[in-house]
């Protein structure tokens, strides 16, 4: 299983807004990609900044490139997001998960 990682920013006031933005965009996208294997949202209020983190598994990288483009590395990013003043990461980090509890 490879573990997809992507994190962003948003200001506080408008983080519970992109939450919901994030489920029916990213989250809701790779859950319907062939090859997911679930996702995980994290969120951290710190200073006025909410800080998000994005982990979406998959079986394969076959199957991140069905969900991301032949560019896997970038992060898929959604049109909307500029609506939340969003501090986006604009690459993605993969791992290889080697034990889940």
């Amino acid at each position: 299983m490879i573990a997809r990682v992507w994190t962003c920013r948003t200001p506080l006031r408008k983080a519970d807004a992109f939450e919901a933005h994030l489920r029916a965009t990213g989250v809701a996208e790779a859950d319907k990609t062939p090859g997911s294997a679930g996702v995980t949202v994290l969120r951290r209020d710190r200073g006025g900044v909410t800080h998000f983190v994005m982990i979406s598994y998959w079986e394969s990288y076959d199957a991140i490139r069905a969900f991301a483009g032949e560019d896997m590395d970038r992060a898929w990013l959604h049109g909307d997001d500029s609506l939340f003043d969003l501090d986006p990461d604009l690459f993605v980090t993969h791992h290889e998960v080697v034990r889940t509890a």
